[in-house]
C-alpha cells in the first residue's frame, strides 16, 4: 500500500505515526473513563509495566496465563478495540517502513558492562609474549657488537653472543650489505624472576655468512647462549641458454635466464676480440653453456662458470671453450683452433655503451674551447657496470676534481687505465685492491664535470695517454704439443655436453606459460 499526501509522498511512515498517536490517545481515554467508573484505575499500572507488548497477540489473548492481565476483563469493549487497533497500526507502520520484525533478544546479544575503574590484565603477565623480530642491515664500518648494542641488547648478552659465535664465525669478517636477524621476547615467569629486571630480552641471532651456511645463536634455559650451524648441500647442474640481442648482450642474456656472474664472465672472455659498441648488431645471437648451483628445493642460488659460449655476429660464429692448461694450471678460453685471443687490455670495459666521443682534440662541451680529449667516452645509463680492462692493482680510488669519482689501475710496468665520472665504486674497492680483467670496479654516473651519464676511459702507456681503440697490445698464444692434444679432448667432451643439454630461453618460457590457459 502506498500513501500519498503532498510533501509527505516519500515518507508514508509519518501518516502511520499520526494514526498511532491518535489511537493511543483514544485507548487511554477509554481506559481512563472505564477505570473512573469501575474503581479499577489502579490496575492500569501493572498493565503497562508487567511486559505487555502490543505486537504480542498471542500473549495478550492467553489472559489466563498472565496474572496481571486479569484486570483487562473489567475494561469496556471500546478500550479493548482501541488497543487492537493500536496493534494493527503498529504492524502496518512497520510494513510501510520496510523494517524487519523485532528480533527476540538472546543471551549473546547482551554485552557485559566493564567497570572503568578496573585495569585490564597486562598481556605481558602471560607466560610468554609474541616475539619481536628485527632485521639489521650491515653498513660500511659497522661491527657486530655495536649493532647489537644499538638494537638494545644488554652488554652482558652482547658478550655472551660473541663468545658463542667465536668457534663458528669470525665476527670481523662481516661485510657491508649483509643482514642478520634478531628476535626479542619475554622469558617465562620463573626464568624472568631469576634473570633480573623484567622486559624483552634477546632470544636469538640468525646470520647467513654464505648461501651454503646458516648460523643461529639461541638463548638457553640457563640464561647463556649457544650457537649452531646448518650447512646446506647444493647440487651443481649444467645449464644452457640462448637468445637474440636487440640491445646489449648483458640485458639479452639476463632476460634469457643467464645469472649475472656468468654474464660478466661472458663479456670478459669476448672483450678481446669483440668491440661491444660497434660489432654487435640487432639480431645477433648468443648460446652459452654454464654451471649453476641449486638448493634442495630446486631453486638456483649460486652462479658457476662458463664452460662454452658462441656469439654469432652478422652470421659469423665465434665459439670459445674453457680449458685448464696442463702445465701452467691456468684456466682460460680458447677458440676452436686452440688459440687464446686474450689481450692485456679490453678495448671496451663496458657493455652496450655508445662511443660518444673519441680520443684527440675537440671543443670542450662545458668549457667551450678546444682541448685535448685524453680518453674515450662511452655513453651509458647510470648504474651500468664498469669493468677493469686488465689484471692489476688499484692505484687511486676517490674523488678527482673534474673527473668526479675516479679509479686508476696499474697493470704492469708499462700500462695503466683510468675510469672517471662514476656514480659509485664497487663494494670494497680501494687503493691497493687487486683486480682481475673483467671484474666490476664501479658504475656509470655523471659525477664531476660532466654533461650526462657516461664513462670517460683512458689508457696510459709509459705514463703517456694513448688512444684506447687503436693502441697495439700483446695478443694470445696458440696451444701446441701435449697441451693441444689435451685441449682437443676437452673440446670434444664439451661438444658432447652441449648436444646433450637442452636449450633454454627464459623469455620464451614466460611467453609460453602466459599463453597457456
Amino acid at each position: 500500500m502506498t500513501l500519498r499526501s503532498g510533501p509527505h509522498d516519500q515518507q508514508p511512515w509519518l501518516l502511520a505515526s499520526f494514526a498511532m498517536s491518535a489511537l493511543v490517545m483514544t485507548a487511554f481515554a477509554a481506559v481512563g473513563g472505564a477505570m473512573s467508573g469501575t474503581g479499577q484505575g489502579q490496575s492500569s499500572v501493572p498493565l503497562m509495566t508487567a511486559g505487555w507488548n502490543p505486537s504480542n497477540r498471542a500473549g495478550r489473548a492467553s489472559i489466563e496465563t498472565k496474572p496481571y492481565v486479569a484486570a483487562t476483563a473489567a475494561y469496556p469493549a471500546g478500550a479493548m478495540a482501541a488497543f487492537a487497533a493500536l496493534d494493527d497500526a503498529a504492524a502496518q507502520a512497520a510494513v510501510m517502513r520496510e523494517d524487519p520484525p523485532p528480533a527476540t533478544p538472546t543471551l549473546g546479544a547482551f554485552v557485559p558492562q566493564v567497570d572503568p575503574k578496573v585495569t585490564p590484565a597486562d598481556p605481558s603477565d602471560a607466560e610468554s609474549a609474541e616475539p619481536d623480530t628485527q632485521t639489521v642491515a650491515i653498513e660500511r664500518g659497522d661491527t657486530l657488537s655495536g649493532l647489537l648494542s644499538e638494537a638494545g641488547v644488554q652488554s652482558s648478552d652482547v658478550q655472551a653472543v660473541l663468545a658463542a659465535l667465536k668457534p663458528l664465525y669470525d665476527i670481523a669478517s662481516i661485510k657491508a650489505g649483509q643482514n642478520f636477524t634478531l628476535t626479542f621476547g619475554r622469558l617465562p615467569n620463573a626464568q624472568e624472576a631469576a634473570s633480573g629486571p623484567s622486559g624483552p630480552v634477546l632470544l636469538s641471532v640468525a646470520l647467513k655468512p654464505s648461501i651454503e651456511r646458516d648460523i643461529i645463536v639461541e638463548r638457553s634455559d640457563g640464561g647463556g647462549y649457544k650457537a649452531s650451524e646448518i650447512v646446506k648441500t647444493l647440487t651443481e647442474r649444467t645449464d644452457r641458454a640462448y637468445g637474440v640481442i636487440n640491445g646489449s648482450l648483458y640485458q639479452a642474456a639476463l632476460a634469457a635466464g643467464v645469472p649475472e656472474g656468468a654474464i660478466a664472465e661472458l663479456i670478459r672472455i669476448y672483450s678481446y676480440d669483440v668491440d661491444f659498441q660497434r660489432d654487435i648488431q640487432a639480431g645477433d645471437r648468443f648460446d652459452v653453456l654454464f654451471t649453476r648451483y641449486y638448493d634442495d628445493q630446486g631453486t638456483p642460488v649460486k652462479s658457476g662458470t662458463v664452460l662454452h659460449a658462441t656469439l654469432t655476429l652478422q652470421g659469423e660464429r665465434k665459439p670459445l671453450y674453457r680449458f685448464t692448461h696442463p702445465d701452467e694450471q691456468t684456466v682460460d678460453y680458447y677458440n676452436a683452433h686452440g688459440m687464446n685471443g686474450k689481450r692485456m687490455l679490453m678495448k671496451t670495459p663496458i657493455d652496450g655503451a655508445r662511443l660518444s666521443s673519441g680520443f684527440g682534440m675537440r671543443r670542450h662541451p662545458i668549457l667551450g674551447f678546444n682541448k685535448m680529449h685524453k680518453g674515450t667516452d662511452f655513453a651509458a645509463p647510470t648504474g651500468t657496470p664498469i669493468m677493469a680492462s686488465g689484471n692489476g692493482v688499484v692505484e687511486v680510488a676517490g674523488w678527482a676534481g673534474g673527473y668526479g669519482r675516479y679509479v686508476r689501475v696499474k697493470h704492469d710496468g708499462q700500462y695503466k687505465t683510468a675510469y672517471a665520472h662514476m656514480s659509485r665504486f664497487a663494494r670494497g674497492l680501494k687503493a691497493g685492491t687487486r683486480v682481475r680483467q673483467g671484474q666490476v670496479i664501479g658504475y656509470v654516473g655523471t659525477s664531476g664535470r660532466s654533461t650526462g651519464p657516461h664513462l670517460h676511459y683512458e689508457v696510459l702507456a709509459n705514463n703517456r695517454h694513448v688512444d684506447s681503440q687503436s693502441v697495439k697490445l700483446p695478443t694470445g698464444t696458440l696451444l701446441a704439443g701435449a697441451s693441444m692434444a689435451a685441449f682437443k679432448a676437452e673440446k670434444a667432451r664439451l661438444d658432447d655436453v652441449l648436444k646433450a643439454t637442452p636449450l633454454v630461453n627464459a623469455v620464451a618460457q614466460r611467453q609460453t606459460n602466459t599463453a597457456q590457459p
